[in-house]
């Protein structure tokens, strides 16, 4: 049997031990980020991170852990499922995963935001907004939060009203136990309940010889300082004046009624366009062009 020197075992077994360092970083899996545990939604060891959506609503991004579901999500968080798929039209609700992110609107109610009130650390947890680029300590205070100026610099060491990009700022704390649903008014705000009567109407429409009309295609909107855009309404080709239709952005997957305000006028639009919304109406479909996909239903 042939010997082996004293380096041939060193080089051995420092291979060995490199190998198993490469094994080790190959076979650890990366955390993956989640809210709560198995047990529960939120814990005193979480941040809520608020920032403003596209609608103006304060939200936080809830990421699923193992055992979580979007119908017991929805519950903890005072809302109903069809609520919590309102705000997240990305999501299957079929195909979900640990890890998933699911965004949450934040009521005012539900955040504490009076310094002299006792907090217990084991049952609240921090609130904390994100800066944007944008926006002002006086925004802060009035608009979002109605929490006056001193009291956010104070719980933030501020020594300077200049905020910047990305800056996180303290802002009141919140029940680990989650949010009543009496602490909500309406989701999705004013415009989604309006949305919401007008879908009763709608359902109604449908009764007697009246059949279901469906069509796909270009839906316009021209942004105005003044005038369409405090209600939901439309302009369509052949929908009854003063009905109620409804329309889905399958980009968004979001739905909204409308009411038919009038006739679309063939000499400015041309034919792919089937309906032209308010600013409104485009706003809670999630449209950020003038001109987008839609599709259309009505009865006639």
């Amino acid at each position: 049997m042939r010997k082996r020197s004293w380096a041939y075992y060193l080089i051995f077994g420092c291979m060995l031990t490199l190998h198993s360092n490469l094994l080790g970083q190959i076979v650890e899996p990366k955390p993956i980020k989640v809210t709560g545990d198995s047990l529960y939604y939120l814990t005193a060891q979480d941040t809520i991170f608020l920032s403003i959506d596209f609608y103006g609503e304060k939200v936080f991004e809830h990421f699923l852990a193992k055992g979580q579901t979007l119908y017991s999500l929805a519950r903890f968080y005072g809302m109903q499922p069809e609520e919590l798929l309102f705000y997240n039209p990305q999501i299957d609700p079929l195909n979900i995963s640990i890890g998933d992110k699911v965004k949450i609107p934040i009521p005012n109610r539900a955040i504490v935001r009076k310094p002299n009130r006792f907090r217990n650390p084991k049952t609240s947890l921090p609130i904390v907004h994100k800066i944007k680029r944008g926006e002002t300590l006086y925004r802060l205070s009035k608009m979002y939060y109605r929490i006056p100026i001193d009291t956010i610099k104070s719980w933030n060491n501020m020594t300077s009203d200049v905020l910047k990009k990305d800056h996180q700022l303290y802002v009141g704390w919140m029940n680990v136990e989650g949010i009543p649903d009496s602490l909500r008014k309406n989701y999705g705000g004013y415009w989604w309940k309006r949305s919401f009567e007008l879908g009763a109407q709608f359902r109604g429409q449908g009764g007697g010889t009246k059949k279901l009309r469906k069509e796909k295609g270009a839906a316009f909107w021209q942004k105005k300082a003044r005038g369409n855009s405090d209600e939901l309404f439309a302009l369509h080709r052949s929908a009854k004046i003063g009905s109620v239709i409804m329309l889905l952005n399958p980009m968004t997957r979001r739905t909204v009624f409308v009411k038919v305000l009038g006739r679309i006028p063939s000499a400015k639009y041309q034919d792919t366009v089937k309906v032209v919304v308010s600013e409104q109406t485009a706003k809670l479909l999630g449209a950020r062009d003038p001109r987008f996909f839609v599709e259309v239903q009505y009865w006639k």
